[in-house]
Protein backbone atom coordinates (compact mmCIF):
# COMPACT_ATOMS: atom_id res chain seq x y z
CA UNK A 1 0.00 0.00 0.00
CA UNK A 2 1.19 3.52 -0.96
CA UNK A 3 -0.32 7.32 -1.14
CA UNK A 4 -1.06 8.94 -4.17
CA UNK A 5 -1.37 12.97 -4.81
CA UNK A 6 -3.89 13.64 -7.50
CA UNK A 7 -3.60 17.15 -8.63
CA UNK A 8 -5.33 18.60 -11.66
CA UNK A 9 -7.57 22.34 -12.06
CA UNK A 10 -10.01 20.86 -13.87
CA UNK A 11 -12.82 19.45 -12.01
CA UNK A 12 -14.19 17.03 -14.44
CA UNK A 13 -10.59 15.44 -14.96
CA UNK A 14 -10.13 15.14 -11.32
CA UNK A 15 -13.27 13.38 -10.19
CA UNK A 16 -12.84 11.14 -13.44
CA UNK A 17 -8.93 10.32 -13.06
CA UNK A 18 -9.97 10.03 -9.10
CA UNK A 19 -13.01 7.23 -9.97
CA UNK A 20 -10.31 5.52 -12.18
CA UNK A 21 -7.15 5.02 -9.56
CA UNK A 22 -9.81 4.16 -6.70
CA UNK A 23 -11.07 1.56 -9.13
CA UNK A 24 -7.20 0.41 -9.87
CA UNK A 25 -5.88 0.73 -6.84
CA UNK A 26 -8.46 0.29 -4.09
CA UNK A 27 -5.61 -0.14 -1.42
CA UNK A 28 -4.02 2.72 -2.06
CA UNK A 29 -4.50 6.08 0.03
CA UNK A 30 -5.76 8.63 -2.87
CA UNK A 31 -5.24 12.55 -1.84
CA UNK A 32 -6.54 15.15 -4.13
CA UNK A 33 -5.08 19.09 -4.96
CA UNK A 34 -6.63 22.01 -7.32
CA UNK A 35 -3.60 23.09 -7.76
CA UNK A 36 0.39 23.42 -6.89
CA UNK A 37 0.20 25.48 -4.10
CA UNK A 38 -3.24 23.49 -2.39
CA UNK A 39 -0.92 20.33 -3.14
CA UNK A 40 2.65 21.82 -1.61
CA UNK A 41 0.81 22.20 1.42
CA UNK A 42 -0.35 18.40 1.41
CA UNK A 43 3.00 17.51 0.72
CA UNK A 44 4.65 19.71 3.48
CA UNK A 45 2.39 17.14 6.55
CA UNK A 46 2.53 13.94 4.28
CA UNK A 47 4.81 11.92 2.00
CA UNK A 48 3.23 10.48 -0.99
CA UNK A 49 4.94 7.58 -3.24
CA UNK A 50 3.64 8.65 -6.71
CA UNK A 51 2.34 12.29 -7.32
CA UNK A 52 -0.10 12.57 -10.78
CA UNK A 53 -0.01 16.67 -11.52
CA UNK A 54 -1.36 18.45 -14.12
CA UNK A 55 1.75 21.07 -15.73
CA UNK A 56 -0.95 23.84 -16.66
CA UNK A 57 -2.61 25.26 -13.94
CA UNK A 58 -3.48 28.15 -11.94
CA UNK A 59 -1.85 30.29 -8.85
CA UNK A 60 1.12 27.52 -9.35
CA UNK A 61 1.66 25.16 -11.79
CA UNK A 62 2.83 22.09 -11.70
CA UNK A 63 6.34 22.51 -12.74
CA UNK A 64 6.77 25.23 -9.96
CA UNK A 65 4.61 23.16 -7.67
CA UNK A 66 7.44 19.82 -7.78
CA UNK A 67 10.68 22.48 -7.80
CA UNK A 68 9.21 23.34 -4.24
CA UNK A 69 8.51 19.94 -2.45
CA UNK A 70 10.58 19.38 0.64
CA UNK A 71 13.35 17.02 0.62
CA UNK A 72 12.49 12.97 1.75
CA UNK A 73 14.10 10.47 2.51
CA UNK A 74 11.57 8.41 1.24
CA UNK A 75 11.29 7.85 -2.99
CA UNK A 76 8.46 9.21 -4.89
CA UNK A 77 7.45 8.83 -8.44
CA UNK A 78 6.01 12.13 -10.53
CA UNK A 79 3.75 10.94 -13.67
CA UNK A 80 3.08 14.43 -15.19
CA UNK A 81 -0.32 14.78 -17.11
CA UNK A 82 0.11 17.18 -20.01
CA UNK A 83 -1.75 18.22 -23.69
CA UNK A 84 -0.08 18.52 -27.18
CA UNK A 85 0.30 22.21 -26.93
CA UNK A 86 2.37 22.10 -23.97
CA UNK A 87 4.79 19.03 -24.79
CA UNK A 88 7.74 21.18 -24.34
CA UNK A 89 7.11 21.53 -20.47
CA UNK A 90 6.87 17.86 -20.82
CA UNK A 91 10.62 17.42 -21.47
CA UNK A 92 11.50 19.83 -18.51
CA UNK A 93 9.73 18.06 -16.31
CA UNK A 94 11.94 14.97 -17.31
CA UNK A 95 14.46 17.01 -16.01
CA UNK A 96 13.37 17.62 -12.94
CA UNK A 97 13.39 14.14 -12.15
CA UNK A 98 9.90 12.72 -13.95
CA UNK A 99 9.21 9.28 -13.84
CA UNK A 100 6.86 9.81 -17.12
CA UNK A 101 4.75 11.68 -18.59
CA UNK A 102 0.71 11.09 -19.82
CA UNK A 103 -0.61 13.05 -22.55
CA UNK A 104 -4.27 14.48 -22.42
CA UNK A 105 -6.76 13.06 -23.18
CA UNK A 106 -5.95 10.22 -21.08
CA UNK A 107 -5.78 6.63 -22.90
CA UNK A 108 -6.68 4.25 -20.08
CA UNK A 109 -4.42 1.52 -21.42
CA UNK A 110 -1.46 3.94 -21.91
CA UNK A 111 -1.95 5.11 -18.13
CA UNK A 112 -2.54 1.63 -16.87
CA UNK A 113 0.97 1.37 -18.34
CA UNK A 114 2.77 4.78 -17.17
CA UNK A 115 1.54 3.71 -13.89
CA UNK A 116 2.79 -0.30 -13.80
CA UNK A 117 6.09 1.44 -14.76
CA UNK A 118 5.92 3.77 -12.13
CA UNK A 119 4.74 1.04 -9.13
CA UNK A 120 7.50 -1.14 -10.21
CA UNK A 121 10.22 1.30 -10.87
CA UNK A 122 9.10 2.75 -6.74
CA UNK A 123 9.34 -0.92 -5.25
CA UNK A 124 13.02 -1.54 -6.34
CA UNK A 125 14.08 1.93 -5.21
CA UNK A 126 12.16 1.09 -2.16
CA UNK A 127 14.11 -2.17 -1.99
CA UNK A 128 17.28 -1.09 -2.61
CA UNK A 129 17.18 1.83 0.08
CA UNK A 130 15.95 -1.15 2.28
CA UNK A 131 18.94 -2.93 1.74
CA UNK A 132 21.14 -0.04 2.40
CA UNK A 133 19.99 0.58 5.33
CA UNK A 134 20.40 -2.76 6.66
CA UNK A 135 23.95 -2.64 5.59
CA UNK A 136 24.18 0.58 7.07
CA UNK A 137 22.71 -0.48 10.40
CA UNK A 138 25.30 -3.72 10.42
CA UNK A 139 28.05 -1.72 9.73
CA UNK A 140 27.02 0.27 12.46
CA UNK A 141 26.83 -2.21 14.90
CA UNK A 142 30.23 -3.98 13.13
CA UNK A 143 32.60 -1.25 13.64
CA UNK A 144 32.20 -0.61 17.15
CA UNK A 145 32.22 -4.18 18.20
CA UNK A 146 35.40 -4.31 15.78
CA UNK A 147 37.43 -1.31 17.21
CA UNK A 148 36.30 -2.80 21.04
CA UNK A 149 37.84 -6.13 19.63
CA UNK A 150 41.30 -4.10 19.00
CA UNK A 151 41.63 -2.31 22.10
CA UNK A 152 39.76 -5.54 24.13
CA UNK A 153 42.92 -7.03 21.92
CA UNK A 154 45.22 -4.69 23.06
CA UNK A 155 45.47 -3.87 26.66
CA UNK A 156 45.20 -8.02 26.94
CA UNK A 157 48.77 -7.94 25.38
CA UNK A 158 47.23 -10.31 22.23
CA UNK A 159 49.13 -10.57 18.80
CA UNK A 160 47.34 -7.95 16.62
CA UNK A 161 46.89 -8.04 12.46
CA UNK A 162 48.64 -5.11 10.67
CA UNK A 163 45.18 -4.06 9.67
CA UNK A 164 44.02 -4.23 13.11
CA UNK A 165 47.69 -2.47 14.18
CA UNK A 166 47.03 0.51 11.69
CA UNK A 167 43.54 0.69 12.83
CA UNK A 168 45.00 0.80 16.57
CA UNK A 169 47.45 3.58 16.09
CA UNK A 170 44.81 5.61 14.16
CA UNK A 171 42.36 5.35 17.35
CA UNK A 172 45.54 6.16 20.17
CA UNK A 173 47.22 8.49 17.67
CA UNK A 174 45.94 11.49 20.11
CA UNK A 175 47.35 9.99 23.27
CA UNK A 176 51.25 8.95 23.76
CA UNK A 177 51.57 9.10 27.98
CA UNK A 178 49.29 8.99 30.59
CA UNK A 179 47.59 6.38 33.09
CA UNK A 180 44.93 3.62 32.33
CA UNK A 181 42.22 3.58 34.82
CA UNK A 182 39.87 0.53 34.99
CA UNK A 183 36.27 0.85 36.69
CA UNK A 184 35.44 -2.71 38.21
CA UNK A 185 32.09 -4.00 39.30
CA UNK A 186 31.99 -6.45 42.10
CA UNK A 187 28.96 -8.75 41.85
CA UNK A 188 27.65 -12.60 40.86
CA UNK A 189 26.64 -12.28 38.02
CA UNK A 190 28.44 -10.36 34.64
CA UNK A 191 26.53 -7.61 33.00
CA UNK A 192 24.58 -8.08 29.60
CA UNK A 193 26.43 -6.56 26.84
CA UNK A 194 24.19 -3.94 26.21
CA UNK A 195 24.31 -3.08 29.57
CA UNK A 196 28.18 -2.68 29.94
CA UNK A 197 28.20 -0.47 26.79
CA UNK A 198 25.44 1.39 27.91
CA UNK A 199 27.46 2.31 31.17
CA UNK A 200 30.23 3.18 28.98
CA UNK A 201 28.47 5.87 27.22
CA UNK A 202 27.21 7.46 30.27
CA UNK A 203 30.55 7.46 32.32
CA UNK A 204 31.80 8.79 28.69
CA UNK A 205 29.18 11.44 28.82
CA UNK A 206 29.88 12.53 32.33
CA UNK A 207 33.70 12.56 32.20
CA UNK A 208 33.43 14.92 29.14
CA UNK A 209 30.30 17.00 29.27
CA UNK A 210 29.43 16.91 33.11
CA UNK A 211 32.58 16.76 35.17
CA UNK A 212 34.95 18.03 32.47
CA UNK A 213 38.38 16.18 33.39
CA UNK A 214 38.72 13.78 30.69
CA UNK A 215 40.87 15.54 27.83
CA UNK A 216 41.10 15.49 24.23
CA UNK A 217 42.30 12.10 23.24
CA UNK A 218 41.82 10.52 25.62
CA UNK A 219 38.81 7.70 25.66
CA UNK A 220 36.44 5.18 27.31
CA UNK A 221 35.46 1.89 26.05
CA UNK A 222 34.22 -1.82 27.77
CA UNK A 223 36.46 -4.67 26.73
CA UNK A 224 34.98 -7.59 25.34
CA UNK A 225 36.05 -10.42 27.68
CA UNK A 226 34.63 -8.78 31.03
CA UNK A 227 31.46 -6.83 30.85
CA UNK A 228 32.07 -6.04 34.66
CA UNK A 229 34.66 -3.77 33.39
CA UNK A 230 35.14 -0.29 31.76
CA UNK A 231 38.58 1.12 30.83
CA UNK A 232 39.44 5.03 30.74
CA UNK A 233 43.24 6.06 28.73
CA UNK A 234 43.84 8.60 30.75
CA UNK A 235 46.23 11.17 29.00
CA UNK A 236 46.49 14.11 31.94
CA UNK A 237 47.79 13.38 35.58
CA UNK A 238 44.00 12.18 37.11
CA UNK A 239 43.31 14.25 40.72
CA UNK A 240 42.05 12.08 43.71
CA UNK A 241 39.12 14.31 43.48
CA UNK A 242 38.27 13.23 40.02
CA UNK A 243 38.74 10.37 40.39
CA UNK A 244 36.09 10.22 43.76
CA UNK A 245 33.86 12.33 42.18
CA UNK A 246 34.26 9.15 38.95
CA UNK A 247 33.56 6.44 41.86
CA UNK A 248 30.26 8.30 43.11
CA UNK A 249 28.91 9.04 39.89
CA UNK A 250 29.35 5.44 39.18
CA UNK A 251 28.26 4.59 42.54
CA UNK A 252 24.93 6.12 42.39
CA UNK A 253 24.37 4.19 38.94
CA UNK A 254 23.78 0.75 40.50
CA UNK A 255 23.83 1.51 44.04
CA UNK A 256 23.39 -2.32 44.94
CA UNK A 257 27.23 -3.02 43.39
CA UNK A 258 30.56 -2.32 44.94
CA UNK A 259 32.26 -0.54 42.29
CA UNK A 260 36.20 0.31 42.42
CA UNK A 261 38.96 2.18 40.62
CA UNK A 262 42.17 0.86 39.57
CA UNK A 263 44.92 3.43 38.33
CA UNK A 264 48.03 2.50 36.99
CA UNK A 265 51.49 4.25 37.12
CA UNK A 266 51.54 6.93 34.01
CA UNK A 267 53.70 5.88 30.95
CA UNK A 268 55.17 7.65 28.37
CA UNK A 269 54.43 5.07 25.60
CA UNK A 270 51.31 4.04 26.11
CA UNK A 271 50.58 2.38 22.72
CA UNK A 272 53.44 -0.63 23.94
CA UNK A 273 52.93 -0.32 27.40
CA UNK A 274 49.07 -0.73 27.79
CA UNK A 275 49.11 -4.61 28.43
CA UNK A 276 51.09 -3.96 31.52
CA UNK A 277 48.94 -1.12 32.48
CA UNK A 278 46.07 -2.83 32.45
CA UNK A 279 47.23 -5.28 34.78
CA UNK A 280 48.38 -2.80 37.33
CA UNK A 281 44.87 -1.26 37.40
CA UNK A 282 43.17 -4.27 37.99
CA UNK A 283 45.79 -5.48 40.48
CA UNK A 284 45.17 -2.03 42.31
CA UNK A 285 41.49 -2.82 42.29
CA UNK A 286 42.17 -6.27 44.24
CA UNK A 287 43.22 -3.98 47.07
CA UNK A 288 39.68 -3.05 47.69
CA UNK A 289 39.77 -6.36 48.98
CA UNK A 290 41.88 -5.56 52.08
CA UNK A 291 40.33 -1.94 52.08
CA UNK A 292 36.29 -1.71 52.03
CA UNK A 293 36.31 1.59 53.18
CA UNK A 294 37.95 3.36 49.98
CA UNK A 295 36.89 3.19 46.25
CA UNK A 296 40.03 4.60 44.38
CA UNK A 297 43.49 2.73 44.39
CA UNK A 298 46.28 3.78 43.10
CA UNK A 299 49.07 1.19 41.93
CA UNK A 300 51.59 2.83 43.21
CA UNK A 301 50.47 2.73 46.87
CA UNK A 302 49.78 -0.88 46.52
CA UNK A 303 50.09 -3.37 49.68
CA UNK A 304 49.96 -6.81 47.84
CA UNK A 305 52.70 -8.88 46.70
CA UNK A 306 53.40 -10.52 43.91
CA UNK A 307 51.01 -13.96 43.25
CA UNK A 308 52.87 -16.63 44.42
CA UNK A 309 50.67 -19.64 45.74
CA UNK A 310 50.04 -20.25 49.43
CA UNK A 311 50.96 -24.20 50.91
CA UNK A 312 48.27 -25.72 53.23
CA UNK A 313 49.81 -26.58 56.59
CA UNK A 314 48.99 -28.93 59.08
CA UNK A 315 48.27 -26.09 61.50
CA UNK A 316 45.47 -24.59 59.23
CA UNK A 317 43.72 -27.77 59.03
CA UNK A 318 44.16 -28.65 62.47
CA UNK A 319 42.65 -25.66 63.61
CA UNK A 320 39.64 -26.06 61.75
CA UNK A 321 39.42 -29.66 62.24
CA UNK A 322 39.15 -29.43 66.14
CA UNK A 323 36.21 -26.67 65.27
CA UNK A 324 34.06 -29.26 63.43
CA UNK A 325 35.06 -31.93 66.02
CA UNK A 326 34.13 -30.12 68.60
CA UNK A 327 30.54 -28.75 67.57
CA UNK A 328 31.33 -25.20 68.42
CA UNK A 329 28.25 -23.68 66.05
CA UNK A 330 28.44 -20.84 63.55
CA UNK A 331 30.17 -18.54 65.92
CA UNK A 332 33.08 -21.01 66.78
CA UNK A 333 33.55 -21.59 63.37
CA UNK A 334 33.97 -18.21 62.38
CA UNK A 335 36.40 -17.33 65.07
CA UNK A 336 38.21 -20.59 63.52
CA UNK A 337 38.02 -19.57 60.45
CA UNK A 338 39.68 -15.62 60.80
CA UNK A 339 42.05 -17.35 62.75
CA UNK A 340 43.77 -19.52 60.24
CA UNK A 341 43.22 -16.45 57.66
CA UNK A 342 44.59 -14.14 60.55
CA UNK A 343 48.27 -16.05 59.90
CA UNK A 344 48.54 -15.34 56.05
CA UNK A 345 47.68 -11.92 56.64
CA UNK A 346 49.12 -10.43 59.74
CA UNK A 347 51.51 -8.38 58.02
CA UNK A 348 51.73 -6.63 54.78
CA UNK A 349 52.59 -7.28 51.92
CA UNK A 350 49.33 -9.13 51.75
CA UNK A 351 48.35 -12.25 49.21
CA UNK A 352 46.94 -11.90 46.17
CA UNK A 353 43.30 -12.18 46.75
CA UNK A 354 42.99 -15.33 44.15
CA UNK A 355 45.66 -16.93 45.83
CA UNK A 356 43.98 -16.23 49.21
CA UNK A 357 41.09 -17.68 47.84
CA UNK A 358 42.61 -20.79 46.01
CA UNK A 359 44.18 -21.42 49.34
CA UNK A 360 41.18 -21.56 51.34
CA UNK A 361 39.61 -23.61 48.71
CA UNK A 362 42.37 -26.59 48.78
CA UNK A 363 42.32 -25.66 52.77
CA UNK A 364 38.08 -27.10 52.73
CA UNK A 365 38.53 -29.69 50.01
CA UNK A 366 41.57 -31.40 52.42
CA UNK A 367 39.18 -31.08 55.36
CA UNK A 368 36.05 -32.29 53.52
CA UNK A 369 38.27 -35.16 52.05
CA UNK A 370 39.11 -36.18 55.21
CA UNK A 371 35.97 -36.64 56.74
CA UNK A 372 35.40 -40.37 56.04
CA UNK A 373 31.95 -40.91 57.48
CA UNK A 374 30.31 -38.58 55.11
CA UNK A 375 31.18 -41.34 52.85
CA UNK A 376 32.91 -40.69 49.08
CA UNK A 377 29.85 -39.26 47.32
CA UNK A 378 28.96 -36.78 49.78
CA UNK A 379 32.80 -36.17 50.13
CA UNK A 380 32.97 -35.47 46.43
CA UNK A 381 29.78 -33.77 46.25
CA UNK A 382 31.69 -31.24 48.57
CA UNK A 383 34.68 -30.57 47.29
CA UNK A 384 33.08 -30.15 43.58
CA UNK A 385 31.16 -27.19 45.38
CA UNK A 386 33.67 -26.21 46.92
CA UNK A 387 36.05 -25.85 44.02
CA UNK A 388 33.12 -24.01 42.06
CA UNK A 389 33.45 -20.74 44.60
CA UNK A 390 33.94 -17.67 42.93
CA UNK A 391 36.32 -15.08 44.41
CA UNK A 392 34.78 -13.17 46.92
CA UNK A 393 35.08 -9.53 46.78
CA UNK A 394 36.60 -8.69 49.77
CA UNK A 395 38.37 -10.77 52.53
CA UNK A 396 35.01 -10.74 55.01
CA UNK A 397 33.30 -12.46 51.80
CA UNK A 398 35.87 -15.16 51.91
CA UNK A 399 35.22 -15.58 55.70
CA UNK A 400 31.65 -15.91 54.95
CA UNK A 401 32.19 -18.72 52.17
CA UNK A 402 34.83 -20.40 54.23
CA UNK A 403 32.67 -20.48 57.69
CA UNK A 404 29.20 -21.77 55.66
CA UNK A 405 31.38 -24.28 54.05
CA UNK A 406 32.79 -25.66 57.52
CA UNK A 407 28.91 -25.38 58.73
CA UNK A 408 27.39 -27.27 55.51
CA UNK A 409 30.41 -30.07 56.45
CA UNK A 410 29.35 -30.06 60.08
CA UNK A 411 26.01 -30.74 59.44
CA UNK A 412 26.58 -33.43 57.04
CA UNK A 413 28.56 -34.76 59.68
CA UNK A 414 25.56 -34.83 62.67
CA UNK A 415 23.54 -36.34 60.21
CA UNK A 416 25.73 -38.74 59.22
CA UNK A 417 26.51 -39.37 63.44
CA UNK A 418 22.72 -39.40 63.63
CA UNK A 419 22.43 -42.20 61.40
CA UNK A 420 25.66 -44.15 62.52
CA UNK A 421 23.29 -44.33 65.18
CA UNK A 422 20.27 -45.34 64.08
CA UNK A 423 22.10 -48.04 62.60
CA UNK A 424 23.68 -49.05 65.82
CA UNK A 425 20.28 -49.23 67.81
CA UNK A 426 18.91 -51.97 64.74
CA UNK A 427 22.41 -53.86 66.00
CA UNK A 428 22.19 -53.89 69.49
CA UNK A 429 17.92 -54.91 69.00
CA UNK A 430 19.30 -57.59 66.59
CA UNK A 431 21.57 -58.55 69.20
CA UNK A 432 19.82 -59.34 72.16
CA UNK A 433 17.23 -60.60 69.94
CA UNK A 434 19.91 -63.20 68.91
CA UNK A 435 20.89 -63.70 72.70
CA UNK A 436 18.16 -62.91 75.04
CA UNK A 437 18.47 -66.72 76.59
CA UNK A 438 21.89 -65.88 77.54
CA UNK A 439 22.92 -63.90 80.82
CA UNK A 440 22.66 -60.16 79.51
CA UNK A 441 23.38 -57.47 80.93
CA UNK A 442 23.43 -53.61 79.81
CA UNK A 443 26.86 -53.47 80.64
CA UNK A 444 28.12 -56.66 78.47
CA UNK A 445 25.52 -55.02 75.68
CA UNK A 446 27.24 -52.11 76.16
CA UNK A 447 30.85 -53.27 75.51
CA UNK A 448 29.91 -54.79 72.77
CA UNK A 449 29.07 -51.89 70.93
CA UNK A 450 31.91 -49.89 72.50
CA UNK A 451 29.44 -47.57 74.93
CA UNK A 452 30.39 -46.45 77.82
CA UNK A 453 27.04 -48.32 80.24
CA UNK A 454 25.93 -44.59 81.43
CA UNK A 455 25.93 -43.39 77.71
CA UNK A 456 24.40 -46.48 76.45
CA UNK A 457 21.58 -46.73 79.26
CA UNK A 458 20.37 -43.21 78.42
CA UNK A 459 20.99 -43.65 73.98
CA UNK A 460 18.58 -46.86 74.80
CA UNK A 461 15.97 -45.34 76.54
CA UNK A 462 16.19 -42.37 74.31
CA UNK A 463 15.77 -44.25 71.15
CA UNK A 464 12.73 -47.09 72.38
CA UNK A 465 11.24 -45.01 75.33
CA UNK A 466 11.86 -48.31 77.55
CA UNK A 467 14.85 -49.05 79.55
CA UNK A 468 17.23 -52.03 79.03
CA UNK A 469 16.13 -54.06 81.27
CA UNK A 470 12.37 -53.59 80.49
CA UNK A 471 12.82 -54.30 76.75
CA UNK A 472 14.96 -57.73 77.50
CA UNK A 473 12.02 -58.51 79.95
CA UNK A 474 9.55 -58.03 77.24
CA UNK A 475 11.71 -60.09 74.43
CA UNK A 476 11.94 -63.36 77.16
CA UNK A 477 8.39 -63.39 77.81
CA UNK A 478 6.97 -63.03 74.11
CA UNK A 479 9.22 -65.96 73.66
CA UNK A 480 8.28 -67.85 76.87
CA UNK A 481 4.11 -68.02 75.64
CA UNK A 482 5.36 -69.29 72.55
CA UNK A 483 7.36 -71.68 74.14
CA UNK A 484 4.03 -72.84 76.07
CA UNK A 485 1.62 -72.70 73.63
CA UNK A 486 4.13 -74.62 71.45
CA UNK A 487 5.74 -77.59 73.64
CA UNK A 488 5.30 -79.49 76.61
CA UNK A 489 8.04 -78.77 78.75
CA UNK A 490 8.45 -77.81 82.45
CA UNK A 491 7.93 -74.47 83.24
CA UNK A 492 11.45 -74.89 84.68
CA UNK A 493 12.72 -76.14 81.23
CA UNK A 494 11.54 -73.06 79.56
CA UNK A 495 12.56 -70.61 82.31
CA UNK A 496 15.99 -71.55 81.64
CA UNK A 497 16.31 -71.88 78.01
CA UNK A 498 14.95 -68.15 78.46
CA UNK A 499 17.60 -67.35 80.94
CA UNK A 500 15.99 -67.38 84.25
CA UNK A 501 17.86 -69.35 86.47
CA UNK A 502 15.29 -69.30 89.22
CA UNK A 503 12.00 -70.48 88.03
CA UNK A 504 9.90 -68.91 91.11
CA UNK A 505 11.05 -65.45 89.85
CA UNK A 506 10.38 -66.23 86.65
CA UNK A 507 6.92 -67.03 87.94
CA UNK A 508 6.68 -63.71 89.20
CA UNK A 509 7.60 -61.68 86.41
CA UNK A 510 5.28 -63.50 83.87
CA UNK A 511 2.30 -63.31 86.35
CA UNK A 512 3.18 -59.41 86.93
CA UNK A 513 3.03 -58.99 82.96
CA UNK A 514 0.22 -61.56 81.91
CA UNK A 515 -1.70 -61.95 85.37
CA UNK A 516 -1.81 -65.56 84.82
CA UNK A 517 0.87 -67.73 85.74
CA UNK A 518 2.85 -69.80 83.17
CA UNK A 519 0.77 -72.94 83.96
CA UNK A 520 -2.63 -71.12 83.66
CA UNK A 521 -1.88 -69.32 80.39
CA UNK A 522 -0.42 -72.58 79.03
CA UNK A 523 -3.93 -74.10 79.90
CA UNK A 524 -6.35 -71.55 78.83
CA UNK A 525 -4.23 -71.10 75.40
CA UNK A 526 -4.59 -74.68 74.25
CA UNK A 527 -8.45 -75.01 75.33
CA UNK A 528 -8.79 -71.72 72.90
CA UNK A 529 -6.67 -73.58 70.00
CA UNK A 530 -8.82 -76.38 70.71
CA UNK A 531 -12.41 -74.38 70.56
CA UNK A 532 -11.14 -73.29 67.12
CA UNK A 533 -10.10 -76.57 65.62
Amino acid sequence: MYAILLVDDEPGHLMGLSKLLRRLRPDCSLHTAKNGLEALALCEREHFHLIITDIQMPIMDGLHFIEQLPERSEPRRIIYLTGYNYFEYAQKAIGLGTFEYVLKPIDVDKFMTVLERAEKSLGEERERLAEQMKMAAKLEAVVPVYRNRILTDWIRGNPQSQEANAELEGLTAAIEEGHLLVLKWYESADRKEWEAELLRSRVKQWLIEDAGCLDEGSFVFAPDHDRRIIVVIWKQEPIDMHLEAIARFVSNLHPDSEVRLGLSSRSIQILADAPVLYGEALTACEEGFYAEERSVYRYEAGTMRESHPISVDSRDESILTDALNKEVGEIGLASAVEAVVGRHIAKKPYPRPSDLAEWMIRLLCRIAESAELLGPETRAQMIAEIGSMLVPSNLEGLRKFAAERLGDITAALAEARKGHKDNVIQDCLAYIDEHYMQDLSLESVAAVFHFNPSYFSQYFKNKLNINFSQYLTQIRLMKAKNELEQSDDRVYQVAERLGYHDVKYFNRVFKKEFGLTPEEYRSIARRMKQAHS
